[in-house]
């Protein structure tokens, strides 16, 4: 997946559990980084 895939997957699941960004960006800053490294 893409890196930009990625982080809309996790901006609608973020969205479905009402969560706010501030919340969610701290929970998956790690695993998005990791994420968009395997990526390259």
């Amino acid at each position: 997946m893409k890196g930009a895939e990625i982080a809309k997957l996790i901006v609608d699941w973020a969205n479905d559990n009402n969560m706010h960004p501030d919340d969610f960006d701290m929970l998956f800053a790690d695993e998005l980084l990791e994420a968009l490294e395997e990526d390259e």
